[in-house]
């Protein structure tokens, strides 16, 4: 199975894309589209997309924390993770 392109993915509102930087050059991930939908909700829309790699990885070390693959101790920063990722999500900054 192919990868994702690795994160952090970024929202540019202005080309009302999502973006990944590279150190040669930003990779393109998603174009919204332009129809007539709510401009709020488009920016939701764009900031759930732009968290996906971060809620994949805290999604992951949730599983290994309720799964047991990971020592209890780490539930503090498996938990900080998820946080911050939900707020990335959500377009607020963590």
């Amino acid at each position: 199975m192919t990868q994702h392109t690795a994160g952090p993915w970024h929202y540019n509102p202005k080309q009302l894309s999502i973006f990944a930087d590279r150190s040669d050059r930003e990779v393109t991930i998603a174009e919204l589209a332009r129809y007539e939908t709510d401009k709020e909700e488009v920016e939701a829309n764009a900031h759930l997309i732009s968290a996906a790699p971060d809620l994949w990885l805290a999604a992951l070390a949730a599983l290994s924390l309720l799964s047991g693959s990971i020592d209890a101790k780490d539930k503090e920063f498996v938990t900080e993770d998820l946080m911050r990722a939900c707020l990335r999500a959500e377009g607020k900054k963590p």
